[in-house]
């Protein structure tokens, strides 16, 4: 099966991460989402007839959208994102602006101000606290019809946690109620909370370890989607990235499935996917599924029964 000749190498909580990176905050409250999945609650028994679009839709995110699996921190943005990765690059674009976190946040305790973006007569107001004695920041952000890139995000969002400005490690969390998301004619609401443990080395290169836990809403049909308590670590080497993840997918019609990294992924800096690497997808009734890479985006799926198929992604 051919899923589309180019991805984009940068997730949804990629981007959430850049732009969590940039803050930092004390003690906030958590989103609680869980009402929010009105979708099958059931474990999928993968088949011979439904496991390669199962293991597909978890990795890729299914129907939402939601590239999950490929998490390079510091990769280009490509054009042709899906919904939610667009969100994302709305979101650190509009951090950006707010320049918090290096050292020009030293003259910002506390700091306020109103950014706009590229396209619309949308804007959003931020405000944030930065304790110069612990390093701990908090903070909001306001949207109201902000667009940038031709995505248009209206609603609050949370941020606090704590930031080292000397070793350069974050430890943070983002939270946001209903987040509106409109683009090229799609509409989605997003609310959820993403947690991370960031560290940018002296080479620049980075590492991170996130957990997150969304829920998606897609506005024409009503249907929702779930990363539940879903973990991901990225190190940067000399000429890829490493990934390891792992998780719980709810897609709303199929009901849900666990992966885990067995072999970490492997993305080269100049590829879109995995070179390398094993993930296990675990399904109703003992039923599993192994997703190897052997090249970019080329993959090899076998089934706990011995059947076997291949694609690219």
């Amino acid at each position: 099966m051919t899923r589309g000749t180019t991805r984009t190498r940068i997730a949804l909580t990629t981007l959430l991460c850049l732009f969590l990176a940039a803050c930092g905050g004390g003690d906030g409250d958590k989103v609680d989402i869980s009402d929010a999945y009105t979708g099958n609650t059931s474990g999928v028994v993968l088949t011979a007839e439904n496991f390669e679009q199962v293991v597909l839709d978890a990795y890729l995110g299914g129907d939402s959208q939601v590239e999950i699996a490929v998490i390079p921190l510091s990769a280009d943005r490509q054009g042709g994102e899906p919904l939610p990765l667009s969100l994302a690059g709305v979101l650190e674009e509009a951090m950006r602006e707010m320049n918090l976190g290096g050292p020009e946040s030293l003259d910002l305790l506390p700091g306020d101000a109103t950014i706009y973006g590229d396209c619309g007569d949308g804007y959003a107001d931020w405000e944030a606290d930065i304790n110069p004695l612990n390093w701990k920041v908090e903070g909001t952000i306001d949207f109201y019809d902000y667009c940038s890139e031709g995505v248009t995000i209206s609603g609050p969002a949370d941020f606090w946690g704590d930031i080292d400005p000397l070793s350069r490690e974050m430890d943070l969390t983002m939270a946001f109620p209903a987040l509106s998301v409109e683009a090229d004619g799609e509409e989605v609401t997003v609310q959820g909370n993403v947690g991370m443990d960031f560290e940018v080395e002296l080479d620049g290169r980075t590492e991170g370890k996130i957990k997150m836990d969304l829920v998606l809403e897609d506005e024409s049909t009503g249907k929702t989607y779930w990363l539940s308590d879903y973990k991901v670590e990225e190190k940067e080497r000399a000429t890829f990235y490493e990934v390891r993840m792992g998780g719980r997918y709810y897609d709303h019609d199929a009901g849900y499935i666990d992966f885990e990294t067995l072999d970490p992924l492997e993305i080269f800096f100049e590829d879109d996917q995995p070179s390398e690497g094993q993930v296990k997808f675990s399904g109703g009734e003992g039923t599993w599924a192994l997703l190897d890479f052997e090249s970019d985006g080329h993959y090899r799926i076998e089934m706990s029964d011995g059947t076997v198929e291949t694609g690219t992604l």
